[in-house]
């Protein structure tokens, strides 16, 4: 009796004991569940919103029926971070406090600190800066507190990204360094790429466009370490912003229109107003008004969708300026000063000192000084920081230009003060520009420079190839050899016919070498010929103004002391005329000789025909102005070419001073230019002397290279016309003149015009 006792009580504990373990392992079963729909709505957030939020509910039920309370608070944070992703941001919110409030009670410290720091992005993107800080800040002491290293990074990251948007650069830079640098620690790559890409994005602002370009190449080189498709839209939309501001507009649109079919995919609705903001903004540097009006409202009513402060302030402003352009004021100056009134809301300078500049530009146009005036000095209150300074300066600029207008000298004389001495900042921020363009090209070439080993790889494998097969014919051919002496007697009329036709081939081959040897000697010739001209010219043509110039310099040198005040200033006009006319020559010397030699090559781009043309008239208004000679222009609207701005800046010189010589006082140069079957055609009119239709044949022919004392007795030497000639040619396009002696002449010559319509479709089909 005892022992059946003792065995019912053995069986009972070993019951038990199983009991215990099938709950214990169902526990861990459905705990592993709950981790999983986790794990799963995690991966889902940068690829399928949808997706994330079925998974993320999954485990926040089965959580709460196991009250597993780390996983609910995972759940809701997931959750939010999927709401927030597609544009639901006030909900987003409220599922992020809910998981804030629980995680608080159960001292969830690493997920409090990374759902606090996911709330306040929201807070951010509704323009509530100030609220977004004291989160992030809250966040970081908690990390720090607990050390929790990898929020603390991410933290550290938001508040950078907070004083970039203030204006207050030498603080978010430095938060930026110190949250990369607990990044790498950790190994976080996806946080890497975000801070290269901050990082960037700050020398873009302060100018650097070279440690900006540098960034954005980091950032994108990892992108292909990690699956993350926000990122890498993210990326993609930097390296559209560099591109964009280097002049590559090929490549920025590219860029913008993968960023954007990214983040379309992802339902990412904040990511594609920002796209497609800086889409619009390629087709109005194109003069494609149109397309780049509907990317901006498009822009604009995704931005209001998911309430993007900032979004919608660059969205209204730059539509606002598309509708000025378009001649539609009213609708215009709304949307301006609504973005001003907005960004002055949140407290977004750069878009409060963009929006001011606009309308009082609008407003010099109009000729309201006194809004103008009220604008710009808002912006120069603004833009006293350093990363602000060429908005001052084209402030300045424009308070002069007013001022000037309305006869105050004494207030225009003190801002054409502030704006020299802002000419340095905006001197090295082009040279900065050139040097990321120079980076570029390097790279190019470095690219090119791989593909040149892998093409001469493959010719070395060719060769080797062809080395066998010729081993094999060569054997081949020994065995017919042997074959066919046996038949040598009865074949040797055959032969000696086949003697004959060799012969025949071998007078061919001679008859064409001689035809080479006259060919390169024709071209010896014709060297021979150039270096002789250029010779005669630099002998000739640089004795007179060398010797006036002399001359002069010994004048002033000798009898400064005697001289009068108006001799001393007639003195030095003709020194510097002498000069100039050294100079100039020199410099049509130094491309033709390039030019023959086949040392320029030709750097096709895209450009604005306006602002090359407003710069050579800045160029040669002094010397217009002391002719008395009216020099203006007759554009129409903003033009692009594509072609080698620098070749077409040296033929719109010659060209105009060509006219300045030739034009008397009191006479008129016009310059116009328009768009037709995608040539641009550029005229420079003036009222000279005209040409005598018998020289007209021989302006452009080499063998003459016609010139012409000009009214001043200026003298000529016909290179001008003749590089002008070549460089057009180079840029596929064509020069001539019409002209009537004593009437005046026009030169006309036409380049490429600028079309670019590769991306968008895809824009557009996807919009």
């Amino acid at each position: 009796m005892q022992f059946i006792k003792a065995l019912y009580a053995k069986i009972g504990i070993c019951l038990l004991f199983l009991l215990v373990a099938c709950k214990t392992i169902e526990k861990r079963k459905t705990h592993l569940l709950i981790e999983e729909e986790n794990e799963k709505a995690a991966y889902w957030i940068n690829v399928d919103n949808d997706s994330a939020l079925l998974h993320a509910n999954r485990a926040l039920q089965l959580a709460i029926t196991k009250n597993d309370t780390l996983q609910q608070i995972k759940s809701l944070s997931l959750q939010a971070e999927a709401l927030a992703y597609q544009g639901n941001v006030n909900q987003a919110i409220r599922v992020f406090k809910q998981a804030i409030e629980l995680a608080k009670a159960h001292q969830q410290y690493d997920v409090l600190t990374r759902s606090m720091m996911l709330m306040g992005e929201q807070f951010y993107n509704k323009g509530l800066y100030d609220k977004s800080l004291l989160i992030f800040l809250d966040a970081v002491q908690l990390s720090r507190r607990y050390n929790i290293t990898a929020n603390e990074a991410l933290g550290l990251h938001y508040m950078g990204k907070y004083y970039h948007t203030m204006g207050k650069m030498d603080e978010s830079i430095a938060y930026y360094e110190e949250s990369l640098e607990l990044a790498i620690q950790t190994g976080n790559a996806e946080l890497q790429v975000s801070l290269y890409n901050k990082i960037g994005k700050h020398f873009e602002t302060i100018g650097n466009y070279t440690g900006a370009l540098g960034q954005y190449i980091k950032a994108d080189s990892m992108t292909k370490q990690i699956d993350d498709k926000v990122l890498i839209g993210t990326t993609y939309n930097h390296l559209g912003n560099i591109y964009h501001i280097l002049e590559n507009l090929d490549k920025a649109l590219h860029y913008h229109t993968q960023a954007y079919l990214i983040r379309k995919e992802l339902a990412y609705t904040e990511g594609e107003g920002k796209s497609l903001k800086n889409i619009g903004e390629i087709f109005e540097t194109l003069g494609q008004y149109d397309t780049a009006r509907a990317c901006y409202q498009k822009s604009l009513l995704l931005c209001e969708q998911v309430k993007y402060k900032k979004g919608q302030i660059k969205a209204s402003n730059n539509l606002g300026r598309i509708y000025w352009i378009n001649g539609d004021d009213s609708t215009a100056f709304y949307l301006i000063h609504r973005a001003f009134n907005m960004a002055e809301e949140v407290g977004y300078v750069k878009g409060q000192i963009k929006a001011a500049n606009d309308l009082a530009g609008q407003y010099l146009q109009i000729e309201v000084f006194d809004k103008a005036e009220y604008y710009l000095l808002q912006t120069i209150e603004l833009a006293q920081k350093e990363e602000f300074r060429n908005d001052l300066r084209k402030s300045c600029e424009l308070l002069y230009q007013m001022h000037d207008a309305l006869g105050n000298k004494q207030r225009a004389l003190h801002y054409v003060e502030l704006y020299i001495g802002l000419n340095d900042y905006f001197f090295n921020e082009q040279r900065n520009k050139k040097l990321a363009e120079m980076q570029v090209a390097y790279e190019l070439d470095q690219q090119e420079h791989i593909n040149e080993l892998l093409r001469k790889e493959n010719e070395l494998k060719n060769l080797s190839i062809q080395r066998k097969n010729q081993f094999i014919l060569l054997y081949t051919f020994i065995l017919v050899l042997l074959a066919g002496i046996i038949g040598l007697i009865v074949s040797r009329m055959r032969q000696k016919n086949k003697a004959n036709r060799m012969l025949n081939d071998l007078n061919h081959k001679v008859q064409s070498t001689n035809q080479s040897f006259k060919k390169l000697n024709k071209e010896l010739n014709r060297i021979n010929y150039e270096k002789d001209r250029l010779f005669s010219i630099i002998s000739h043509e640089m004795r007179n103004p060398l010797f006036w110039t002399k001359n002069l310099v010994e004048l002033l040198s000798q009898h400064f002391d005697t001289m009068t005040k108006n001799e001393i200033k007639h003195t030095l006009q003709s020194l510097d005329e002498s000069a100039k006319a050294t100079y100039h020559l020199m410099d049509n010397l130094l491309n033709w000789s390039k030019a023959q030699l086949n040392r320029i090559h030709v750097k096709a781009q895209l450009f604005s025909i306006n602002e090359l043309i407003e710069e050579k008239i800045m160029h040669f208004n002094p010397l217009a102005t002391q002719k008395n000679i009216q020099l203006q222009t007759s554009i129409s609207k903003p033009i692009q070419a594509y072609a080698d701005p620098e070749m077409v800046k040296l033929v719109m010189r010659n060209l105009l001073s060509n006219a300045l010589k030739f034009t008397p006082d009191s006479g008129n140069i016009t310059i116009e230019c328009f768009e037709k079957n995608n040539q641009v055609y550029i005229k420079v009119h003036d009222t000279g002397v005209g040409i005598n239709a018998d020289h007209l044949d021989q302006l452009f022919n080499k063998k003459y290279a016609y010139s012409t004392i000009g009214l001043l007795k200026e003298k000529g030497n016909g290179l001008g016309l003749l590089l002008s000639k070549e460089f057009v040619e180079r840029n596929q396009g064509k020069i001539w003149i019409e002209s009537t002696s004593e009437v005046g002449s026009v030169f006309v010559f036409t380049i490429p015009g600028a079309l670019v319509e590769e991306n968008k479709s895809k824009i557009f089909s996807a919009m």
